[in-house]
């Protein structure tokens, strides 16, 4: 009798908080406050931008603009040794073609698009604004009524999961908006995404990346944390950003050359102003177009800088461009100007073989 009246009283409880909450949600509706962040249809988080007009010189350009990308692409590289170097399954055996000078040409194209598509790079966005916190309703007739939250989730299959309806009720009887870490976990509960856990791994606990990093592996964190994070959270920001300045820290700049992270790791140096030990690092590896496009990267989002008023002012190709960044801008200006003259050093020497 006594469990009878157990379950009988625990019945009755969830009516109530259905009941609450179908009430709560359904004036919500009705004013309008359907979104948890304050969608407005037609805003794309993750595609490009289609407008191809240059950036005027006082705005700079965001990650999708085509010039920016333009740059990053070229800047990155495509090895495709170092593209297609990961085996995960098992090897079959090699077969054997022959083919004709035509057809080595276009197998070898062919293999290239295929690398450029794995070289796609990952958004870079800001981070995602907080939801709001205000409650939707307060029913203090719910207080302790439970030991645990009621979760409301619209599973519905044609939703975008950015307008997905989730609430919660919590312990106090308020009723509210999920945040982002709910929204994720329960996202991953009701729609899984291969390779993403529900929680993340510590893997990216901050203790745990150091052991990661000192190992090198500074690629495959950033491919986990791809799969894990969506790309404005707070996580996959701050991630990101410790692999950049360790990169940064060590020069440890060919550990994403020809990887799709090495467009985010310009993008960010060149943000925030750090690109003089990646210019050296270009023009040790005989990449001065690689340089002479980064900075002028560099002037695109920096366009009230010295060296962006020089460049156009003088119309300014090549080296120069970098050696008026150099004079300018290069917070080790020395350094690469020492870069930029054992460089030319070496193409005279090399031309002076040629010709004998």
């Amino acid at each position: 009798r006594s469990s009878t009246h157990f379950w009988q009283s625990k019945m009755a409880a969830s009516r109530t908080i259905l009941s609450g909450c179908r009430r709560c949600v359904r004036s919500w509706l009705d004013s309008r406050r359907l979104s948890p962040v304050g969608y407005r249809p037609g805003v794309r988080l993750c595609s490009s931008s289609s407008d191809s007009s240059p950036p005027t010189p006082t705005t700079p350009p965001d990650f999708f603009h085509p010039a920016v990308q333009s740059i990053l692409v070229q800047i990155t590289g495509v090895d495709v040794e170092r593209v297609f170097h990961h085996v995960k399954s098992k090897v079959d055996p090699p077969t054997y073609k022959l083919m004709t000078d035509e057809q080595l040409k276009k197998a070898y194209e062919e293999t290239v698009q295929r690398a450029g598509e794995r070289l796609q790079m990952p958004p870079v966005l800001a981070e995602r604004a907080p939801i709001d916190p205000t409650p939707i309703a307060e029913n203090p007739e719910l207080d302790q009524l439970d030991t645990a939250k009621f979760v409301f989730t619209d599973i519905s299959q044609d939703i975008p999961d950015r307008e997905r309806f989730i609430v919660v009720r919590d312990l106090n009887g308020v009723l509210r908006r999920a945040t982002w870490e709910e929204r994720d976990r329960l996202l991953q509960l009701y729609f899984p995404k291969e390779g993403r856990r529900i929680r993340p791994p510590p893997l990216f606990r901050d203790d745990h990346i150091n052991v990661v990093l000192e190992a090198d592996r500074h690629e495959d964190l950033l491919d986990l944390c791809c799969i894990q994070f969506e790309p404005d959270s707070a996580d996959f920001i701050r991630v990101h950003h410790r692999v950049y300045e360790d990169i940064f820290k060590e020069k440890k700049y060919g550990l994403l050359r020809s990887t799709r992270h090495f467009g985010g790791l310009a993008w960010y140096m060149t943000r925030n102003g750090k690109i003089d030990d990646l210019l050296v690092d270009m023009l040790q590896l005989d990449l001065a177009d690689d340089a002479v496009q980064l900075v002028r990267l560099f002037c695109m989002l920096h366009p009230n800088s010295q060296s962006a008023a020089q460049i156009v002012q003088n119309n300014l190709q090549g080296l120069d461009v970098v050696k008026t960044f150099a004079e300018c801008d290069a917070v080790k200006g020395g350094v690469v100007e020492l870069a930029i003259q054992a460089y030319q050093a070496a193409q005279t020497g090399t031309e002076q073989a040629d010709t004998s």
